[in-house]
Parts: structure tokens; C-alpha cells; sequence
């Protein structure tokens, strides 16, 4: 017979109420905490080393309102976003095929593996030089940061498709 298992609770209704209280105020604790201490250190130290977090707080709110904070995010969401797109456009077809046809994969991935095992912080300094401190740099760095793990992640699943299904 394969009639499902009943799992037995070793805690009480009681106790397992008590648990789920715990969890549920234990992160706001957490949080409120940390942000005390920070209001705490900050207010014991110079501003200049270490702001409190109101002041934080305050900052965030005046720099919402002023609209610079809502530009700075839209700027650095369409840099994401034209990054991710650069390296899908290349990594995806590029890594499906070597995938699927042997000797794509045998071309390139030795020179793809050495590569990959670079840490991509290390090309920062490089793209600095190449592009300067705008926009081209950081668009190229969130390319090298996506490109080799779609590329990877797609030649893996491509050949790991079960022949039957293309057929």
C-alpha cells in the first residue's frame, strides 16, 4: 500500500504558536535594533565618519522629493537593462550552439573557461582605460558580469535537451 505517511508534530499546539510568534517578530526586532545601534554610533561619532540613520533617512526622503534619487535609479536601471540585453543577444545563441553542435563547443570553450576563471572585478581597471567613467564602462561591466553565466547556463541546458524532443 502507498497511502501517504501522516507526519506527527512533536510540539505542542501551544509551543508551535509560541514558535510562529517568534519568527514573525524576531525579523522586526532584528531591524529595529540594528537601526538603533546605528542611530547610536552615529550620534556618538563625527558626522563625517558616521552619519545617523535619521540623518540617513532624512537625506533619502529630500533626495526622492528633489527627483535627483528617482533619475539616478532610472539611469542605472536602463545601464542594467542594455548590459543583460548586450550579453543575452551574444550569450544565448552562442551558447545554445555550443550546446548542441560538438565542435563549437571544442572551439571555444577552452579559451571560454580560461576567461570565465578570471574574477570579472578584475576587467574593471581595463574598462575603465577603454571607455572612461561613463556610461560605456559600466554598461560593459554588467555585460562581462551576465555574459559568461547565461553563456554557461545556456550551453549546459541545451545539451542536456534529450535528442528525442528536438527530433
Amino acid at each position: 500500500s502507498t497511502a501517504p505517511q501522516r507526519i506527527v508534530s512533536r510540539t505542542s499546539p501551544s509551543q508551535s504558536a509560541g514558535m510562529t510568534r517568534l519568527t514573525t517578530w524576531l525579523p522586526i526586532v532584528s531591524i529595529a535594533a540594528g537601526l538603533g545601534l546605528w542611530e547610536l554610533i552615529g550620534r556618538l561619532t563625527p558626522p563625517v565618519l558616521f552619519a545617523p540613520a535619521s540623518a540617513a533617512f532624512l537625506f533619502l526622503v529630500h533626495q526622492t522629493e528633489s527627483g535627483v534619487l528617482p533619475a539616478a535609479i532610472a539611469h542605472s536601471l536602463l545601464t542594467l537593462i542594455t548590459g543583460y540585453a548586450l550579453a543575452a543577444i551574444v550569450a544565448l545563441p552562442l551558447g545554445f550552439a555550443m550546446g548542441r553542435v560538438a565542435w563549437v563547443h571544442e572551439l571555444l570553450h577552452p579559451v571560454l573557461t580560461g576567461i570565465y576563471a578570471i574574477p570579472p572585478a578584475a576587467f574593471i581597471p581595463f574598462l575603465i582605460v577603454w571607455f572612461g567613467l561613463f556610461t560605456q564602462s559600466r554598461i560593459a561591466i554588467v555585460v562581462i558580469m551576465c555574459f559568461f553565466e547565461l553563456l554557461v547556463i545556456t550551453a549546459t541546458g541545451a545539451r542536456a535537451i534529450d535528442q528525442r524532443l528536438l527530433d
